[in-house]
């Protein structure tokens, strides 16, 4: 096994959809929602069935190879109509939305199944901060399930912004994530999460 990741373009985003489509809908038999907020759907492209949603305009995404092979992705969105996509579905306190154009959000996080106990989530990890000291953003979002990764995330920097923070995307889902957030101007901070992930990749 050889890891390496990058940020994805072209049609490398394509076959991120492709493998979004492989984990959730095949591995976690997981179909979205009609009607869903997102107008997250099942579509075809090259690579073959994928999912797709409104947020895809607006999206950077991010994937591990192993080799010619991409396991892993994630993306990072900035908002649609002023507002993130989790925010089609939870309201999020006033003082994360003091400049809302500038937030972002870290979703669609996919790992295939022979890689759950790799590397790849810090190479994912290491991929969204980089992306992050770019940008001059506010503050960043994601909305984990409870309790993991979300204590992963807590150990990153994350942290819920108050007791109201958890909730379900879909009245049907088992699990309750939490939203949470990062103050993105805090460039120390920043600096030390890639700090941190670089050294656990051995970079």
């Amino acid at each position: 096994m050889h890891l390496k990741g990058r940020p994805l373009a072209g049609q490398e985003i394509l076959e991120a959809q492709h493998l979004l489509y492989q984990v959730y809908c095949e591995q976690l038999q997981w179909l979205p929602p009609e009607g869903n907020k997102s107008a997250w759907h099942l579509a075809k492209n090259p690579f073959g069935s994928s999912l797709a949603d409104d947020f895809d305009m607006v999206a950077h995404w991010f994937g591990v190879r192993d080799g010619d092979q991409l396991v892993a992705v994630a993306r990072a969105i900035k908002p649609v109509d002023n507002q993130l996509e989790v925010e089609r579905y939870h309201s999020i306190p006033g003082f994360l939305r003091k400049s809302p154009s500038k937030n972002i959000e870290l979703n669609r996080f996919a790992i295939d199944e022979r890689y759950q106990d790799s590397q790849a989530i810090v190479w994912l990890a290491l991929l969204c901060f980089e992306f992050i000291s770019r940008q001059s953003a506010s503050y960043v979002m994601i909305a984990p399930t409870v309790p993991s990764p979300a204590d992963l995330l807590a150990s990153l920097g994350f942290q819920e912004p108050d007791a109201a923070s958890r909730f379900r995307y879909h009245p049907g889902d088992q699990d309750e994530v939490a939203l949470m957030y990062l103050d993105a101007s805090n460039a120390v901070l920043i600096e030390a999460m890639i700090a941190k992930c670089r050294g656990l990749l051995n970079l």
